[in-house]
């Protein structure tokens, strides 16, 4: 799967009509799972941004001490809105 998408970024950026329009192909990951895991993917390299939910760690110890952030439906469609208007 990793192929595929540099296949279509490749695609966007030498098609003729598409190139003329500017058009620039983007990947993200908006998740409620854990964003370290979604990290440790094969395709996570091949994203522009991957958006999950993160614990809290002990600086002292690196222990998960509690939940940090956590992403729900209406986070997600912020994180869409925020990567629509490029700030994310």
């Amino acid at each position: 799967m990793p192929g595929a998408l540099e296949e279509l970024r490749d695609y966007v950026k030498t098609n003729k009509e598409l190139k003329e329009t500017k058009i620039r192909l983007e990947f993200y990951i908006i998740s409620g799972g854990l964003e370290e895991l979604i990290k440790s993917t094969k395709v996570a390299p091949y994203m522009d941004g991957i958006f999950g939910s993160n614990f809290c760690l002990c600086q002292g110890t690196g222990e998960q001490i509690g939940i940090q952030s956590a992403i729900s439906f209406t986070e997600k469609t912020r994180f869409v809105h925020g990567i629509r208007k490029g700030i994310r």
